[in-house]
């Protein structure tokens, strides 16, 4: 994902849980801008490790909430 494109390798399989994951990311940049994601991501990716990292965890309850709805 980058600004408002995402990006799939061919052959990924991009389900409903993973495409909102994606679009919570689109949604952040909304918020405040790609810049600011961008550093706020890279910052927080080095404080906390990916799976805490803040803007992760709002997008990983995106796949929780769509996982269980698919």
């Amino acid at each position: 994902m980058f600004g408002y494109s995402i990006y799939i390798r061919k052959g990924y399989h991009l389900s409903k849980p993973k495409l909102a994951h994606e679009l919570v990311h689109v949604l952040q940049i909304e918020r405040a801008s790609l810049d600011k994601v961008v550093s706020l991501h890279f910052s927080d990716l080095a404080q906390y490790g990916y799976n805490d990292a803040p803007l992760e965890v709002e997008a990983f309850e995106a796949n929780r909430n769509y996982s269980q709805s698919w």
